[in-house]
């Protein structure tokens, strides 16, 4: 996982990347039910205006998984739209 904060002059933008590894472990965190479900991540990098970057290890970045009961269910409205695709694949899923 990567954090990625660019600053700009209109203010500072988070970019988080992570890998197909990184989204199938917060998938399988879902199942096993003694999980806190998180990956973590204790450093980054901060792009300044001129657009050099700088590695820092002050960046704290916590990703939290929840089940679709839990994040959307006292949701007053529901779900985004999704690409088709997507949402065929969602719905033939076994989460």
């Amino acid at each position: 996982m990567q954090l990625t904060l660019v600053e700009t002059n209109r203010g500072t933008t988070a970019f988080v990347v992570l890998s197909r590894r990184n989204l199938l472990a917060l998938l399988h965190k879902l199942e096993m039910e003694w999980s806190a479900r998180t990956i973590t991540s204790g450093n980054g990098y901060r792009v300044d205006g001129d657009g050099t970057p700088t590695f820092v290890c002050d960046l704290e970045l916590i990703v939290r998984s929840e089940t679709d009961a839990e994040h959307y269910g006292e949701r007053p409205f529901p779900a985004g739209a999704m690409h088709p695709d997507t949402e065929a694949f969602i719905a033939g899923s076994s989460g």
